[in-house]
């Protein structure tokens, strides 16, 4: 049990490390808003798009072709 809770800490700590590298390098302009936006940007088009259902036809669509 002990070892679970231990991964899942690692885990975590690298998705953290990963969306603190995302912000900082979108952050710094190193590559254009197309290109890479910011972590917060994708959260809000994300939320606007389930939102709105346009999500889950986009989705949908995606996975028809697969």
């Amino acid at each position: 049990m002990r070892d679970k809770a231990k991964n899942a800490g690692k885990s975590l700590a690298v998705l953290a490390a990963l969306l603190v590298v995302w912000a900082l390098v979108s952050g710094a302009g190193l590559f254009s808003t197309y290109v890479l936006p910011g972590p917060e940007r994708v959260w809000r088009a994300f939320l606007s798009m389930a939102a709105s259902g346009e999500l889950v036809r986009n989705i949908m669509a995606s996975l028809s072709r697969v």
